[in-house]
């Protein structure tokens, strides 16, 4: 009993002992990861749009943590990658999707990373769309949070909503 004691202080002394960092070392430690963060989710963002242009659900839904959560507007959330293929899949039955997405800035600390920017979206309907369907361009603001998983950026929630009024 007396070494487990004797272990137990040494822990609790050796984690008093840590340096707290101080918010310049804070700040400049955030600065770097972020900007690594940066380098490395923008390609997978380029990866989203391209994979968007191409109707290529099975990939876009790869970039999604397994437990995601959307927040699309005007409608519930959705909760992990196999709702969010089933929510999306039918739109691109009918037509083409581009995005356009604008990084406003990334912010990361660890494995954590938000980041903010804006879009612009656009659908052309295809041959099999509904008779009535017409072309949609929109633009809005996103907010994306990341978490870093094995080494991969994965997305873990993802709210956006458009610039124009509501009809």
């Amino acid at each position: 009993m007396r070494r487990l004691t004797t272990a137990a202080v040494s822990v609790t002394l050796l984690a008093a002992c840590q340096a707290v960092e101080t918010a310049e070392q804070l700040a400049t430690r955030m600065e770097r990861e972020s900007q690594t963060a940066r380098a490395e989710i923008e390609p997978i963002v380029a990866d989203f749009e391209r994979w968007m242009a191409a109707g290529q659900v099975d990939s876009l839904a790869t970039l999604l943590a397994e437990d995601a959560w959307l927040l699309p507007p005007n409608e519930p959330a959705i909760n992990g990658r196999a709702d969010w293929v089933s929510w999306i899949s039918p739109s691109f039955a009918h037509g083409t999707w581009t995005e356009d997405i604008i990084t406003e800035s990334i912010v990361a600390s660890g494995p954590i990373a938000v980041e903010r920017g804006s879009y612009v979206l656009n659908f052309t309907p295809g041959p099999d769309s509904p008779r009535d369907a017409v072309a949609i361009s929109d633009t809005g603001k996103y907010l994306w949070h990341w978490h870093r998983v094995d080494g991969t950026w994965q997305l873990a929630t993802a709210s956006w909503s458009s610039d124009l009024p509501l009809p």
